[in-house]
């Protein structure tokens, strides 16, 4: 509901993530009706296609180029502590690149469009997405001015700073 209402305040972008489906949705037609399912999802949600963009994410090239340059410049160590692959592998899902990567294909997707704001609904941002952002504005990969509807940068930078490179801690 809030990515719909945002429509009234101003321009909306949003994107059908379909890279981040082929995680665990390995059966390419089963990932084209989903991604079909979604896109009528949002039209019946009432996303309006003349005040927002709605597209698929691998239609956009740039997304898996930035997403191999922001991976060659992440730490190992960040990596695997990212929650959704502990969580995930912990439920037996096989683990794979995609799976252990999926972070900074995030941070892709964020850093990609000069995203000025990202939201977030209840569950959806575990330490994962806070890391990450922080870790690229921390080296100055990002806009500073990046706003994630309820985190707190401050806070999670001063918590980061310095052990970004640090395993387990």
């Amino acid at each position: 509901r809030p990515a719909i209402e945002a429509q009234a305040k101003g321009e909306c972008f949003y994107f059908i993530a379909d890279y981040h489906s082929m995680t665990s949705l390995v059966d390419p037609a089963a990932r084209r009706r989903n991604t079909r399912d979604v896109a009528l999802d949002w039209l019946a949600c009432g996303l309006d296609p003349k005040r927002s963009v709605l597209w698929r994410q691998s239609d956009v090239p740039e997304v898996t180029e930035l997403n191999w340059i922001l991976g060659t410049l992440t730490p190992m160590g960040l990596l695997e502590r990212a929650h959704s692959y502990k969580d995930k592998t912990a439920k037996g899902i096989a683990p794979n690149f995609g799976l252990f990567a999926y972070p900074v294909l995030m941070a892709a997707d964020i850093l990609l469009y000069d995203t000025n704001v990202v939201p977030v609904g209840p569950g959806g941002l575990p330490g994962r997405l806070g890391r990450f952002i922080v870790m690229f504005i921390t080296l100055g990969f990002a806009c500073p001015n990046v706003c994630v509807e309820g985190l707190d940068l401050t806070k999670i930078q001063n918590e980061y700073e310095g052990k970004l490179y640090n395993k387990g801690k």
